[in-house]
């Protein structure tokens, strides 16, 4: 009996199930034979039949609470891993011979390290990685004097062999001097408006890498503004020398700015819109500056966290800025102490039809951007709600002209102020 109850044990749980059934049947067909056929407990049937119920209790015992959660348990299959086969060739469609492979795993399971191959030969410019853990896998070719156009994405295995092309490069010599032709130190290096990670040494020179074609190379540093484009022409592997980048200095922008009881106001963001990397933050006295303007009028764009000015809520404003010195600007901004503008354009109706009016802060003043544009109506009148007082522009864009009628006015600090714009 022990032996057949371990037996029994070793089949599985769908099959002990459906022998249970089965013997449930046979005990239905057979209960009536068997009870009258054992008049006493020692008999052989008696002990025959006691066997077959003890197997069906252990049947029913060994039973799954849930069939369908047994047969979802059932561990899947492993994914299969990665084989990539790759053929590296140049712009001419020739094999490159001689190249090194790095696979990076992008979402690899388990998480796998990068994997290199060293510079290698590779008769006919083929290649083949085997065995890559499943997942995606970013592969990349090197080759000396040669750049890579683009890394390969694979995520499963491709029985074609994936192209890889590679263009021949140079390499670029140049200097970055300022405008007494003094080399610049650190100076950052920009190719077709990309940053080339490059920056100029101790003597100020550079060289930087390219392909074969035209570039457009652009010096910066702090303080400076930036270099007029340079157009280089990369038309061999014997590289390109010579190229000078001359940075001016640019006007320096300094400033304090104050709430409306004159108290500086800390922590706010001032940055000049025609450069965004030119840009500065008030300290606990409101100062601030900023290096490297163009000669001009700057806008401005001013981020303050007032009490009571919602999240992001900017202020615009502008200053005169001089080449080599420094303009020095106090700039005040006020709480909701709105100036609204009634005003009137003089002309006939065609002059006046489509034309629209800015309002333009000057001499350090800050105004919020929202009320500062409107159009002129049928009638001739417009409407402005301005954030402040102060000194301000008052443009009259014409819709079929580029003409632009200005007018500098000193709004008072009132709750309306009229103004009339004439021809």
């Amino acid at each position: 009996m022990a032996h057949v109850s371990r037996t029994f044990l070793g089949l599985s749980a769908v099959t002990a199930l459906a022998l249970g059934v089965g013997i449930a049947a046979l005990f239905s067909h057979c209960d009536d034979r068997v009870s009258a056929a054992t008049s006493g407990p020692g008999s052989e049937l008696a002990e025959r039949a006691q066997a077959a119920h003890e197997l069906h209790d252990l049947v029913v015992a060994s039973e799954p609470a849930d069939a369908e959660r047994t047969v979802s348990e059932t561990p899947a299959a492993p994914a299969a891993a990665i084989d990539v086969h790759g053929r590296v060739v140049d712009e001419q469609g020739l094999p490159v011979e001689e190249f090194g492979v790095r696979a990076l795993a992008v979402d690899a399971e388990p998480a796998a390290a990068p994997r290199e191959w060293p510079s290698a030969a590779h008769p006919r410019g083929e290649f083949d990685l085997l065995g890559l853990a499943p997942g995606a896998w970013e592969i990349s070719v090197t080759a000396d004097g040669l750049r890579l156009d683009q890394a390969a994405l694979v995520k499963a295995t491709d029985p074609e062999r994936i192209e890889f092309l590679m263009r021949g490069t140079a390499l670029v010599h140049g200097v970055v001097l300022d405008a007494q032709a003094r080399p610049l130190v650190g100076a950052e290096i920009t190719v077709d408006g990309r940053a080339a990670r490059q920056t100029s040494d101790n003597g100020g020179h550079f060289r930087v890498e390219l392909g074969l074609g035209e570039h457009v190379l652009v010096g910066r540093a702090s303080g400076f503004l930036p270099s007029r484009p340079v157009d280089v022409l990369v038309d061999s592997r014997a590289g390109v020398g010579n190229v000078e980048l001359v940075l001016q200095r640019g006007g320096t922008l300094r400033g304090t700015v104050l709430d409306e009881a004159n108290l500086p106001v800390s922590d706010c963001a001032m940055t000049a819109l025609a450069r965004p990397d030119a840009k500065s933050t008030t300290d606990a006295r409101g100062q601030f500056e900023i290096a490297g303007l163009a000669p001009g009028c700057a806008v401005l764009s001013l981020l303050a966290p007032l009490a009571g000015v919602a999240q992001g809520d900017r202020w615009y404003g502008t200053a005169m800025i001089e080449p080599e010195r420094t303009t020095e600007i106090v700039v005040h901004i006020a709480r909701e102490r709105w100036v609204r503008i009634a005003g009137r354009v003089e002309g006939d109706a065609l002059d006046i039809f489509g034309t629209r009016i800015n309002a333009v802060p000057i001499a350090g003043q800050f105004v919020r951007a929202n009320g500062t544009e409107t159009a002129v109506a049928a009638d001739g009148t417009f409407e402005l709600k301005l954030s402040s007082a102060g000194r301000f522009r008052f443009d009259r864009i014409a819709m079929f002209s580029e003409d632009i009628v200005s007018l500098v006015v000193d709004v008072p600090d009132q709750d309306v102020f009229e103004l009339t714009l004439k021809p």
